[in-house]
């Protein structure tokens, strides 16, 4: 497995998203632009009735459990449209979404999405598509031991919005302890003690921040969920 086999089907759907995106503002279609801060979450601005682009930023969408506790399923960066399973629908998911950066988002009403399913008909469900996927690889991570959901989320903060260098990858200074302990569902101790063991086996670079890795895919075979998935399928 390498991170990199995602990149074709990510390539694609940014490439739909992005004509879908031009033809909205070319014809003047109705759409309205909601701006996230670090750490708000959609809940207040959220419609019923309609999808999220992200034009700018990075979320974390959290599905809320009927024994009232929150659970992170997935992240979505730029290029990406969100909200998708609702689009029509009369039972709305019970999720929200958090942004980890200050995001920019264009929201765009039914009846504009009616008109570019004319222009482009594939692209609700080429992005209906995805988030399923995405959501799917999240959940399957309730399987895994605690060292394993760390990692697991370490590596996709890095794939979403790491930085990459010649040296290696690293993580926006704002991710700590405290964010991971949050996604992974463990105490703040647990994270610190697989972190330092990351470091010990030189996976990972922790002082000074950010967080730092040289080899992504490296770190990325200590979880087996990644193993047991096909990365290079096409959406």
């Amino acid at each position: 497995m390498t991170i990199e086999q995602l990149k074709p089907a990510l390539k694609k759907l940014e490439a739909i998203n992005l004509s879908v995106l031009h033809h909205m503002k070319k014809e003047k279609l109705p759409y309205e632009i909601v701006v996230l801060k670090r750490k708000e979450t959609l809940f207040n601005y959220k419609k019923k009735t309609g999808v999220y682009f992200i034009v700018e930023g990075c979320i974390v969408r959290n599905l809320l459990l009927t024994n009232g506790q929150i659970n992170s399923v997935d992240f979505v960066t730029k290029n990406v449209i969100v909200n998708c399973a609702n689009f029509k629908s009369s039972i709305p998911f019970e999720d929200d979404y958090l942004a980890i950066t200050e995001t920019k988002l264009a929201f765009i009403p039914n009846e504009t999405i009616l008109l570019l399913l004319e222009k482009s008909p594939l692209f609700l469900y080429t992005n209906l598509q995805f988030e399923l996927y995405l959501s799917y690889l999240r959940r399957m991570n309730e399987h895994l031991s605690t060292k394993e959901r760390i990692i697991f989320f370490l590596v996709e903060l890095f794939r979403h919005i790491g930085s990459k260098k010649k040296e290696g990858y690293v993580l926006p200074s704002y991710i700590n302890q405290s964010v991971l302990a949050g996604l992974a569902a463990v105490t703040r101790e647990t994270v610190s003690r697989v972190l330092n063991q990351l470091v010990r086996e030189n996976l990972l670079e922790i002082k000074p921040k950010p967080y730092f890795t040289k080899d992504l895919d490296l770190l990325a075979d200590q979880v087996s969920l990644y193993k047991q998935l096909q990365l290079s399928r096409e959406f």
